[in-house]
C-alpha cells in the first residue's frame, strides 16, 4: 500500500491541513502512530545482569532504544558507564544494582539507596526494586538485603522485585534449594508477591568455570504483570546472563482532584501543547512576511483574535507543525551499520555455541564466539572515538552547538523528564499553586486619575521587538518569537493600534491569561517532591509584549515620579540601575565595618550578624489583594490599576499528564516567566522593607531573598535584635498569606574574633538555627572572617569541573577546534570565576593562596586552549592561549565597575578598552619579570626569547596555535632534553647526531628546529634556510607575526619535525618495553625452574610412599573391586575413562597406581605454575606501572 492511499484513508479524520500559498506544498499535522487504549497503563521492562562489562551495558542501552523499553532493571552494572547526577539512573552505594528509566516515564522518587545490592524507586506509582547479591556476600549481608526489601515493599499494593540473588530453589527451576533460596521464598510469601519465572531456560549462561543455572528471579504483586509476557532471551551480546522481558499492564481510572476545576480529557478539536508548536528550524523570514502580505496583514483590525489568526495561518503556511507524539527513539550516538552486522554475527556464533556437539567442536565454537565479541567491542570503541572526534570538530563551525550542550548537560546532570503521572503531578501542582480566597481588587485608585499616560509609539514597538530573544519557548498558542519579532518590525503600526486600544480600554485579553506550566528540576534535589521543582509558566508572546508596554509605564511611575521613587532603596532585584553586585556589596560592607571596629576597639559593635531568610514558594503564593493594595498606596494611575486587575482575573494554568491536558484556575501568585510579575512582587514585598523599626537592624532584598543585618558588642545581642526583626517580618507575612522557611535560614557572624568564639544560636519561629562559618548569598559564598577562601574554592571547583569536561570532549590536543574557538569556550567555562568580582575580588586577591587557586583553574583551561603538555607553566600557557591572567582580569573588572558607578567615560566599551590597555601593560611587566627572575625555568626563558612582547602576540589577527607549534614555543615536547628531565628518556643526546656524526649534542628544541641535519630539507623548504630571510631562534616570533603565509609555513615545519620525533620516541619506548619484558620472562623461567626443583626435593623427602588403596577401593563383601577414574590432562575435553569389574588383576592395579601418580604429578605442576604466575605478577608490577605512566604521558 502506498503512502498516498494511507493518507487518503486518514484524511477522513479531522486534522489540520494547510496549503502553503508561497511554496506550493502541503504540511500534514497528524502523526501516524500507535494509539493506546484509554485507561490502560503499559510499562515495558528489561531485566538483565551485565556482569560489570562495558560492552554489555552499552548494548543494553541500545537495546532499550530499539525495543522502546521504559525501565531497565540492572544487576552488577559497569560503574564507569553509570553517569553521575543523571536523574534517569538510580544506584545503590556500591553500584551493585541500578535502575535506568529509559523511556518517557521518569523516576518519581528514590525510596531506598542506602543498602548495598538494592535500590528502590517509584515509577508511575509502581515500586520497582532492583537487587544483586553477589556470591561474595556473607550471610549477614544477604539477610540485610532481604530485610531492606521487606521494609520497602511492606504495605505496598504495586511492587516489582527483580534481580540476580544467586539463590537456588526448586520453585524457579533449580535442582535444589539452598539457604538463600529459602530466605527469598519466605520473603516473597510474607509480602504476598507472585513468582514470574516460568520454564527451565537458564538465565545464567555459564562462564566455563561455573555451570549455567537460574539465578535471575522476578517477583511482582499478583495481577500487576501479565504472566505470559515474562520471557527469557539468551543473547550473545549481554555478557553471561540472559535478558528477561516482561510488561506491566494495569487499567487505571482517571483521577479527579478535589476543589479544583479540571478537564482531564482533551476534546478532539483541541490540539495538545505539542501540536500547537511549529518546527522553528524551518522558519524563513521572507516567506513568512510574504504570507502576511498576501493576507493583507497591514489592514487587519486592532483585534487580538484577528491578529493571532493571521499569525497562526502564516506560521502554518511557512512551517510544519510538530507531530502529536514524539518521534521514535533514535539509536545511541555511536551506533552504525557495521556494529549492527557485527552484533548479528556475534549472536549467530552464540546460537551455534548452544547446539550440542563434541568437546572439540564446542571449544572451536567458543573460540569463534569470543573472537566475534572482541570484534564487536573493538567496533564500538572505534565508533565512539570517531564520533567524539567528529563532535569536537563540529565546534569549529558551531561553538555553542551540540558538543557544548552535551558537555554542559554532563556537568550539570541530565534534566529530569516532565512528570506525567496524574496523581503525582496534581500533588506537586497543588503544593506549588495553593488556593486563596477570591481577590478583592480596589475599584478606583487615589492616584493621578485615568490618564493620559504614555502613548504607544511605533518606535517603542520596534525597540521591544529588537530585544526579543528568538529561541524562547512559546506559550499555549504555540506562536514562536521569531515570527512575532519579524511581524512587529515590518508592521509596527498594526501592533501599536492593538496595544493602544487595550491601554485605552484598561483590559487584558483572556487569550493571553492562559499559562502553560513547565516544572524545571532543581539540581541535586530528589525527584517527586514539590520543593525539587521550579515552576515556570510559558506565556503567549504577544501577551508578554503587552506586559512590557504596561511595565514601562508602571516603572516610569514607580521609579521616575517627580515626587520620588515609590519603592524602598533596599530592594535590588528587577530594578533599573540596581544589580546583584550592589546587594552583595551592602552585605560585605556590613561585615567589613564589624571587622574594622573590632580591630581598634574591643568594646565597639564588632560582631556583625547576617541572616538570610527564605520565603516558601514566594512568587506563587503572593496575594492578588495585597498586590492591589500596595499599588493603590503608591498612587498608581487608575488606568494601570484596571489593566493589572484584569491581568489577574480569570488566569488559567494548563499542564500535561498522561491522561490529557489539565486546566486549573489560578487564585494567587505572579507567573514565573512573565514580564510584569517580578515588578508586581517588588511592589507587594516593599512594605516589609519600608517598615522602619527602632533598633540596630537593617533589611535588604533581592526579589524574594531577604537579608537581615545587625551589629552589636556581643554576638548574642546581635542575635536578639535579629530575632525581634524576624518576628515582625513573620507577622507581616502572615497577613499577606506568605510563610518563612525556617529550615532554610542561614546565619553567620562576621568578626575578627577567633574561630568559634562568635558562634551563637538564632530562633526563627519554633526552629533554632545555629550560626555557621559560611553563607551563600546570590551565588557568592561569604565566610565569617571575609577571607574569601570559601568562595574562591567554590568558584574554582565549579570552573574546574566544567573545564575538565570540555577538555575531555572538545579541547583535546589532537584534532578538535582551533585555538580561537577553544578560547571562546574556555572563557565561558571560566566566567563563573568573574561573577560579582567587584564585591569580593579586591580582598580575595590580597591572599596568596586565593591567587594560586584561581591561577590553577585558569592554567587547566589555557593548556587546553593552546594544546600544550600538562607540565607547561601557567604563565606560558596563558600567553600561548592569549588568555589574560585571571587576577589581572578580576582587577580590570573592578576598575570598570567603579568607572561606571562614578560616571567616568562616555560609554562602557570605551572604559573597558582603556582598562584593557592597562591590563596588558601589567601583564607585560609580569611576563618580563618572570623570565628575568633568578630561579626562572629554562622553558620560560626560551618562550620569552621568542615572544618578549605581549601586546603584538595577543592582538595579532592571524594564526592558531596547535599541538605541534605549542611544543616548539613552550619547549615541552618530544625533545630528548625534556623527556630526560621527566624520566621518559635515558639520555638527552640527539640519537641522529650521535650515530651519524658521532657527536654528543643535546636534543633541545633549538637544536632540532635549526641545527639537526636530519631536518635540513624541511628548513630549506619551509623555514627559508639558504635564502635571504631564514627563520632563526632570534626572529622566530617576528616571523610568526609577519603574515598568515609565514605562520602556515612555520606551523607546517613544526608539525613535520614533531611528528618524526614522536614516532621515534614511540619506537624507542616500545623496544625498551620489549627488552624489559624479555628480561622479566627470563627471570620468570629461572624462578620457575628453581621452584620446581625445590618442590621435587621437598616431595621426595617428606611425602611417604602411597599404598595401592589410594587407587583401588575394596568392597567389604566382594573381594577387590577396582574403580579408576582417569581424566585426560591438558586437553580440556573432559574425557573420562571408567574401569570397573576386574577382580585381583595385578597388571591392572599396577597400571592404576602409575596413572594416579601421573595425576598427582600433574596437579603439583599446576600448583607450581600458579605460584610462579603469582610471583611473576609481583615482579612485573613495576613494569606495568611504568607502561601505564608512559602511555598516559604519550596521550597527553
Amino acid at each position: 500500500r502506498s503512502l498516498y492511499s494511507l493518507w487518503r484513508e486518514r484524511s477522513q479524520e479531522p486534522e489540520v491541513r494547510c496549503q502553503c500559498e508561497v511554496r506550493g506544498m502541503w504540511w500534514l499535522s497528524s502523526h501516524w502512530g500507535q494509539t493506546m487504549q484509554a485507561g490502560l497503563f503499559h510499562l515495558k521492562v528489561l531485566q538483565v545482569n551485565v556482569g560489570n562489562a562495558r560492552l554489555a551495558q552499552d548494548m543494553m542501552v541500545q537495546l532499550t532504544r530499539e525495543k522502546e523499553v521504559q525501565v531497565a532493571i540492572i544487576s552488577d552494572p559497569n560503574r564507569r558507564r553509570v553517569p553521575d547526577d543523571d536523574a534517569r539512573w538510580a544506584t545503590d552505594p556500591g553500584c551493585l544494582a541500578a535502575i535506568f528509566a529509559s523511556g518517557e516515564r521518569a523516576i518519581q522518587r528514590v525510596l531506598s539507596r542506602g543498602i548495598d545490592g538494592m535500590v528502590a524507586v517509584e515509577v508511575s506509582g509502581i515500586i520497582i526494586i532492583s537487587c544483586y547479591a553477589p556470591p561474595r556476600f556473607t550471610d549477614e549481608q544477604y539477610a540485610k538485603l532481604i530485610e531492606g526489601i521487606t521494609l520497602v515493599a511492606a504495605g505496598r499494593s504495586r511492587v516489582v522485585v527483580a534481580g540476580d540473588f544467586n539463590a537456588h530453589a526448586q520453585e524457579w527451576g533449580c535442582p535444589r534449594t539452598d539457604w538463600r533460596g529459602e530466605e527469598l521464598r519466605s520473603m516473597a510469601e510474607q509480602l504476598g508477591l507472585e513468582l514470574l519465572n516460568r520454564g527451565s531456560v537458564h538465565t545464567f549462561l555459564g562462564t566455563g568455570a561455573a555451570p549455567s543455572s537460574i539465578v535471575d528471579v522476578t517477583f511482582a504483586t499478583s495481577g500487576l504483570v501479565a504472566t505470559q509476557s515474562w520471557r527469557v532471551e539468551q543473547r550473545g551480546d549481554l555478557a553471561d546472563h540472559a535478558a528477561i522481558w516482561f510488561e506491566i499492564e494495569e487499567r487505571r481510572s482517571p483521577v479527579t482532584p478535589v476543589h479544583v476545576p479540571i478537564r482531564c480529557q482533551r476534546r478532539a478539536s483541541e490540539p495538545s501543547p505539542r501540536e500547537r508548536q511549529w518546527k522553528t528550524a524551518l522558519y524563513d523570514e521572507p516567506t513568512f512576511l510574504r504570507s502576511l502580505e498576501i493576507q493583507r496583514f497591514a489592514e487587519v483590525p486592532a483585534n487580538v483574535v484577528e491578529v493571532t489568526r493571521k499569525l497562526v495561518r502564516a506560521c502554518d503556511e511557512t512551517m510544519p507543525r510538530r507531530s502529536k507524539r514524539s518521534a521514535p527513539k533514535s539509536p545511541v550516538y555511536w551506533w552504525s551499520t557495521e556494529i549492527a552486522v557485527k552484533r548479528r554475527a556475534c549472536q549467530r556464533a552464540f546460537r551455534r555455541l548452544q547446539i550440542p556437539a563434541s568437546a572439540i567442536t564446542r571449544v572451536r565454537r567458543r573460540a569463534v564466539y569470543v573472537y566475534r565479541r572482541r570484534l564487536l567491542r573493538d567496533a564500538i570503541a572505534a565508533s565512539k572515538r570517531r564520533k567524539a572526534q567528529e563532535l569536537a570538530d563540529s565546534v569549529e563551525n558551531d561553538p555553542w552547538g551540540n558538543a557544548y550542550q552535551m558537555v554542559m548537560r554532563r556537568v550539570s546532570g541530565a534534566s529530569k523528564r516532565q512528570m506525567i503521572e496524574p496523581t503525582l503531578v496534581e500533588a506537586i501542582v497543588g503544593e506549588l499553586f495553593p488556593r486563596h480566597p477570591p481577590m478583592e481588587w480596589p475599584e478606583e485608585g487615589t492616584g493621578h486619575g485615568v490618564g493620559p499616560f504614555g502613548m504607544v509609539t511605533c518606535r517603542e514597538v520596534i525597540a521591544i521587538a529588537s530585544k526579543m530573544q528568538q529561541h524562547k519557548s512559546p506559550g499555549p498558542d504555540g506562536i514562536p518569537n521569531q515570527p512575532v519579532k519579524s511581524a512587529m518590525r515590518c508592521y509596527p503600526e498594526v501592533f501599536r493600534q492593538l496595544f493602544q486600544r487595550l491601554l485605552d480600554e484598561g483590559s487584558f485579553p483572556d487569550q493571553w491569561k492562559e499559562q502553560r506550566l513547565v516544572l524545571i528540576p532543581k539540581p541535586g534535589k530528589p525527584p517527586g517532591l514539590p520543593s525539587s521543582y521550579r515552576p515556570l509558566c510559558m506565556l503567549n508572546t504577544l501577551g508578554k509584549v503587552f506586559e512590557r508596554i504596561v511595565l514601562n509605564r508602571l516603572q516610569e511611575h514607580l521609579e521616575m515620579d517627580p515626587a520620588g521613587p515609590h519603592l524602598s532603596p533596599m530592594q535590588f532585584g528587577f530594578r533599573r540601575g540596581r544589580s546583584t553586585v550592589q546587594a552583595i556589596q551592602r552585605v560585605v560592607a556590613h561585615g567589613e565595618e564589624a571587622i574594622r571596629r573590632g580591630h581598634y576597639n574591643r568594646r565597639a559593635e564588632r560582631f556583625g550578624m547576617v541572616a538570610a531568610l527564605d520565603v516558601e514558594n514566594a512568587f506563587n503564593t503572593v496575594s492578588w489583594t495585597a498586590v492591589g493594595g500596595a499599588l493603590q498606596r503608591r498612587n498608581v494611575p487608575n488606568g494601570l490599576m484596571r489593566i493589572i486587575g484584569d491581568y489577574f482575573r480569570g488566569r488559567m494554568l494548563t499542564y500535561q499528564t498522561d491522561e490529557g491536558l489539565v486546566t486549573r484556575e489560578m487564585t494567587a501568585g505572579v507567573p514565573q516567566g512573565s514580564v510584569l510579575g517580578p515588578t508586581l512582587w517588588n511592589v507587594a514585598y516593599d512594605d516589609v522593607l519600608a517598615a522602619t523599626q527602632p533598633g540596630p537592624t537593617q533589611k535588604l532584598a533581592f526579589a524574594d531573598d531577604l537579608v537581615v543585618l545587625a551589629a552589636a558588642k556581643k554576638s548574642r545581642r546581635a542575635a536578639k535584635s535579629v530575632e525581634e526583626e524576624v518576628q515582625r517580618i513573620q507577622s507581616w507575612m502572615e497577613q499577606q498569606s506568605l510563610k518563612l522557611a525556617p529550615t532554610k535560614t542561614e546565619v553567620i557572624v562576621i568578626s575578627r574574633a577567633k574561630k568559634g568564639n562568635q558562634h551563637t544560636t538564632l530562633n526563627v519561629g519554633a526552629t533554632t538555627v545555629r550560626t555557621g562559618t559560611t553563607l551563600k548569598y546570590l551565588g557568592v559564598v561569604i565566610d565569617d572572617h571575609l577571607s574569601w577562601k570559601s568562595h574562591v574554592e567554590y568558584a574554582v571547583d565549579k570552573a574546574t569541573r566544567v573545564t575538565r569536561a570540555l577538555r575531555g570532549a572538545i579541547m583535546k590536543n589532537h584534532g578538535g577546534p582551533t585555538s580561537d574557538k577553544r578560547r571562546l569556550i574556555a572563557s565561558a567555562a571560566l566566567s563563573g570565576l568573574r561573577y560579582a568580582a567587584p564585591a569580593w575580588a579586591e580582598a580575595a586577591l590580597a591572599v596568596d593562596s586565593n591567587r594560586r587557586l584561581l591561577a590553577r583553574a585558569q592554567g587547566l583551561a589555557a593548556r587546553g586552549v593552546a594544546s600544550t603538555f600538562c607540565s607547561v607553566s601557567v604563565e606560558v600557557a596563558s600567553l600561548l592561549a592569549r588568555m589574560v591572567p585571571i587576577d589581572l582580569l578580576l582587577q580590570e573588572d573592578v576598575r570598570c565597575y567603579r568607572g561606571r558607578e562614578a560616571g567616568a567615560g562616555a560609554a562602557a566599551a570605551t572604559n573597558r578598552n582603556q582598562e584593557r590597555a592597562l591590563t596588558i601593560l601589567l601583564w607585560q611587566r609580569r611576563w618580563s619579570a618572570a623570565a628575568a627572575a633568578q630561579g626562572a625555568s629554562r622553558y620560560i626563558r626560551w618562550t620569552n626569547s621568542i615572544l618578549p612582547e605581549v601586546e603584538p602576540w595577543v592582538t595579532r589577527g592571524h594564526g592558531s596555535v596547535d599541538f605541534h607549534l605549542a611544543q616548539v614555543l613552550s619547549g615541552h615536547g618530544f625533545f630528548r632534553e625534556y623527556l630526560n628531565v621527566k624520566g621518559l628518556a635515558a639520555s638527552s643526546d640527539c640519537p641522529h647526531c650521535l650515530v651519524e656524526r658521532r657527536v654528543r649534542v643535546v636534543e633541545s628544541v633549538q637544536h632540532v628546529l635549526f641545527d639537526c641535519p636530519r631536518f635540513a630539507d624541511i628548513r630549506r623548504t619551509l623555514l627559508g634556510h639558504g635564502g635571504r630571510y631564514p627563520v632563526m631562534a632570534s626572529n622566530l616570533g617576528e616571523e610568526l607575526l609577519r603574515s598568515p603565509q609565514r605562520w602556515r609555513e612555520i606551523s607546517q615545519a613544526c608539525r613535520l619535525i614533531i611528528t618524526v620525533l614522536q614516532e621515534r620516541w614511540t619506537m624507542d619506548s616500545a623496544s625498551t618495553a620489549a627488552e624489559v619484558a624479555e628480561m622479566r620472562a627470563a627471570e620468570r623461567e629461572a624462578a620457575r625452574r628453581q621452584l620446581v626443583q625445590r618442590r621435587q626435593r621437598e616431595q621426595r623427602q617428606s611425602q611417604p610412599r602411597r599404598s595401592l588403596n589410594t587407587a583401588a577401593g575394596e568392597e567389604p563383601a566382594g573381594g577387590v573391586r577396582v574403580r579408576v577414574r582417569l581424566q585426560q590432562w591438558g586437553a580440556g575435553t573432559g574425557t573420562r575413562l571408567w574401569q570397573r569389574g576386574w577382580r585381583g588383576a595385578v597388571p591392572l592395579l599396577q597400571f592404576a597406581r602409575t596413572v594416579v601418580r601421573a595425576g598427582v604429578g600433574q596437579l603439583q605442576r599446576q600448583q607450581t605454575d600458579r605460584e610462579v604466575r603469582a610471583l611473576e605478577r609481583l615482579r612485573c608490577r613495576d613494569l606495568q606501572q611504568h607502561r601505564k605512566a608512559a602511555r598516559a604521558r604519550l596521550k597527553r
